[in-house]
């Protein structure tokens, strides 16, 4: 029986600024840290859905309406046709119907590129991403009519594609994160520029219209720290109920170090909350990489997860936005040992993490998740060495199960990966 131990390095302090304690580089313990075991879990690997669309694996995400499983995905890049895809799937994954084709390529040089996000109101379901326009790339938002699987056409903004709104300052924006107030009739796209800030986009659900109030009409572009020696990059935005959340990276131009962050934002004027930056620091002579696809919220704490960089040593990272510490949890199996899992995606049912990724500690990529209950920090670890060539982006958790979606490193199949009892 394997096991996990999860060591915590966080200290305190009024800085918000957030340390690990000496000695937790590589495989080596850390002072104060503390030390829980973990069972892993047995779980059934059911047969593999094989998609018949074989370009569709890279950054794909998805979620669970209660009916249906909508998953969003993009072309391989060898591919050369950089399309975004939407899958409708009922509870046997039936995926005889074609997928929604979101067509960049059509009449034009534009091409869809980077990481995707999806996220659902009671009847629609919102994917975004980014797409180049020739000269530098764009963060478009797609708005999908759940009912049938197609773009909504009242839903037009500034693009040149009914259903697709295409937001662009004139730098190039990259995705970092969706989020949707249904109760409002507003969303928030966040990102990152090449002019190292945060940017977030709010626009009304209904027909892709920015709301003006918001930032500089609609468009708010943010600096956390007000220090031009540093770069800053969302990977996905949330919300406690009151203020907007970002969590991302920060790199100091000037060391190289990488440290995660997180921040609020004013929801109605785009305004950086003060004082509530709050950023964790990596082992020396270590960088974190912030997992590319979704945090989670719960119960007024942060959730992210990430790997260490060139350790590659697997991280959970837990904000307390009521008191403002942090800790930084580094994964371990029963030998004290690091896991090397790349961390892509996190995602919450009921009070359960589960985080997704691949297995790089063998020759073979390898599909692997972890799974840790928020109230005790008690959970599992799994990595599955028979399905080889696995490359594992977002999950998606039910009630018994859990959704793994990737494909093979050379693009030739989108994969997803049903497991009974995670």
């Amino acid at each position: 029986m394997l096991s996990l131990s999860i060591i915590s390095c966080n200290s305190g302090g009024s800085s918000g600024i957030i340390n690990p304690p000496g000695g937790v580089v590589g495989g080596g313990g850390g002072g104060g840290g503390n030390n829980i075991t973990l069972n892993q879990a047995n779980p059934t690997v059911n047969p593999t859905v094989v998609f018949n669309h074989t370009a569709l694996c890279e950054f794909a995400n998805g979620l669970f309406d209660g009916t249906n499983y909508f998953i969003a995905g993009n072309d391989f890049p060898q591919s050369g046709n950089l399309n975004v895809y939407v899958y409708k799937l009922d509870n046997a994954f039936n995926n005889a119907n074609p997928p929604l084709t979101i067509d960049f390529n059509n009449g034009n040089s534009n091409a869809q590129l980077g990481n995707l996000y999806i996220e659902q109101d009671t009847t629609n379901v919102y994917v975004l991403g980014s797409t180049l326009n020739g000269t530098d790339s764009d963060l478009f938002i797609a708005k999908v009519v759940k009912n049938n699987n197609t773009l909504d056409n009242t839903f037009v903004g500034s693009g040149t594609i009914q259903g697709v709104v295409v937001l662009d300052r004139g730098n190039n924006e990259t995705p970092g994160g969706l989020l949707i107030d249904a109760a409002n009739n507003v969303g928030y796209a966040a990102g990152y520029n090449n002019q190292r800030k945060v940017v977030i986009f709010k626009f009304d659900t209904s027909n892709g219209n920015l709301i003006n109030a918001f930032g500089t009409n609609g468009y708010a572009e943010i600096d956390p720290d007000n220090n031009n020696n540093t770069a800053d990059m969302a990977t996905d935005i949330l919300t406690d109920g009151t203020n907007l959340i970002i969590v991302g990276e920060q790199t100091d131009t000037t060391t190289g170090t990488t440290n995660l962050i997180l921040f609020k934002v004013d929801p109605t004027n785009g305004q950086l909350i003060s004082n509530s930056l709050i950023t964790i620091t990596p082992p020396s002579g270590q960088a974190f990489v912030a997992a590319p696809l979704d945090a989670v919220f719960n119960n007024n704490k942060v959730y992210l997860g990430a790997n260490t960089q060139p350790a590659n040593n697997s991280v959970l990272a837990v904000f307390d936005i009521l008191n403002n510490p942090a800790n930084c949890y580094f994964l371990k199996d029963q030998n004290n040992n690091n896991l090397a899992i790349n961390i892509n995606d996190l995602q919450l049912n009921g009070t359960t993490l589960y985080l997704s990724g691949t297995s790089t500690s063998s020759p073979n990529n390898n599909l692997a998740y972890i799974k840790i209950n928020t109230t005790n920090l008690i959970g599992t670890y799994y990595i599955n060495s028979t399905v080889t060539d696995n490359i594992i982006w977002g999950n998606i958790p039910t009630a018994n199960s859990l959704i793994l979606l990737g494909g093979d490193s050379n693009g030739n199949e989108f994969r997803l990966i049903p497991i009974n009892n995670p």
